[in-house]
């Protein structure tokens, strides 16, 4: 006998933060924060690919899963780029700003993926921390990130199958 369910309450043991929580890709991401929450930090991956700190006083269950999967479309928009991905697949929102580090090398850049999920844009405000060695940025809303190493052409779109096949015909 087993419950399943995506309610955080239906969990045996939920992951409850009080100030740091480290979460493995693809894993359940369903967190519950302690009464007394106020800075935490919560990791993603045992490497750090990433990391969030925020003020979580008040702040309602969020679901962190993550995932650094291969977005294979965005890639092919790109053929002479290395790229990396890093997904928030629920893309979670806090209830205040915080400051998301995604780790990178000193060289790379960073775009984030648009809604549509058929280009990416420039994160705004993102900087390059060289004594973290990573991507900093304030925001409260996690999202699917792009790290390249070069310098990315943020107007290139996927085409929909059904554009593809007008455009060849």
């Amino acid at each position: 006998d087993f419950t399943l369910s995506n309610r955080v309450e239906d969990y045996n043991e939920p992951g409850i933060v009080e100030d740091e929580y480290t979460f493995e890709a693809d894993k359940n991401g369903a967190v519950k924060f302690s009464d007394d929450a106020e800075e935490v930090t919560i990791y993603f991956g045992s490497n750090e690919d990433a990391w969030f700190t925020f003020n979580a006083a008040g702040q309602s269950a969020l679901n962190l899963a993550y995932n650094t999967k291969f977005n294979k479309e965005i890639a092919d928009l790109f053929p002479k780029a290395n790229i990396d991905f890093i997904s928030w697949i629920a893309e979670p929102a806090a209830n205040r700003t915080g400051d998301l580090y995604i780790t990178a090398k000193e060289d790379t850049f960073l775009y984030q993926v648009t809604e549509d999920g058929k280009g990416i844009k420039e994160v705004k405000g993102a900087d390059y921390d060289e004594n973290e060695g990573a991507w900093h940025i304030r925001t409260r809303k996690l999202g699917s990130y792009v790290i390249s190493d070069m310098e990315l052409d943020t107007t290139a779109k996927v085409e929909d199958k059904d554009e593809a096949s007008s455009n060849s015909s």
